[in-house]
């Protein structure tokens, strides 16, 4: 079991010599001023795009990192009232709440926002320094008031991809208005929500013209269409889903996505 800044262990990994990889790894990414601010971001609903930035946030949250989430994802809020959601219910375990008052620990700090507002605090939060990695989630629209400011402090953008026309149409539009905004940022393609029997040969396929023709770095984890990714997700406790952890390794990994 990995005991993480949470005091409480959260993660099987095949063998102990894993584990101190995988810590060290998240040791060698860059800290302090600036942070990078990341999106995953889709124009199409049920992509997994808040889901994802939940785990994401909460797994390098656990490993040490100094994380905040902005969720301008309005009117849902998905992320927002799930931390409001698990506050309840950590009140109501005595044992929980226990290990977290006797540590002092707070759990990482998720602002509930909208495109306007975020693109105006945002720099303030970039400029504090009190932060590793900020995560924006954010509306599918991009056609939004205020989304080209926020757009342009944005610093990687990851897309997921699922094997459907209008998800493949949706992602590179998606790209493209990043990219005509700041046509250098690194965007990551990532597949979620793929079921076994769906075809590699178009994987293959749409992982070569993003890489080859459109400049996009191919994220080698393939999320599996299962409920019990979604599960698991929480804004307290890291998920211990071992296409999560590859994924996390992979991001954080020495030439992986968050050192590009």
């Amino acid at each position: 079991m990995f005991v993480g800044i949470l005091g409480v262990p959260y993660l099987t990994i095949s063998s102990m010599n894993d584990q101190e990889k995988l810590q060290a790894l998240a040791d060698s990414l860059p800290a302090g001023s600036p942070p990078q601010v990341i999106t995953i971001a889709s124009q199409k609903g049920g992509v997994g795009k808040t889901t994802l930035t939940m785990l994401t946030a909460t797994y390098l949250y656990a490993l040490g990192m100094r994380i905040m989430v902005i969720d301008a994802d309005k009117p849902q809020h998905s992320i927002h009232k799930m931390r409001l959601k698990e506050l309840n219910d950590l009140n109501g375990d005595a044992a929980l709440k226990a290990v977290y008052d006797e540590k002092g620990l707070s759990p990482y700090k998720i602002i509930e926002s909208s495109i306007d507002e975020a693109g105006n605090v945002l720099p303030i939060i970039i400029d504090s320094g009190q932060f590793d990695y900020i995560f924006l989630d954010l509306p599918g629209t991009l056609n939004v008031a205020g989304m080209s400011v926020l757009a342009s402090h944005i610093d990687k953008l990851i897309i997921p991809m699922e094997q459907d026309q209008k998800t493949f149409a949706s992602g590179f539009e998606t790209v493209a208005f990043y990219r005509s905004i700041k046509p250098e940022i690194p965007i990551g393609l990532l597949w979620n929500r793929i079921k076994p029997s769906e075809s590699k040969t178009f994987m293959k396929a749409v992982n070569d013209h993003a890489s080859m023709n459109v400049g996009l770095h191919i994220l080698n984890t393939v999320f599996f269409d299962r409920v019990t990714l979604k599960r698991s997700s929480s804004t307290l406790h890291p998920s211990d889903d071992e296409l999560l952890v590859n994924f996390i390794r992979e991001l954080i990994s020495e030439g992986g996505f968050l050192h590009i």
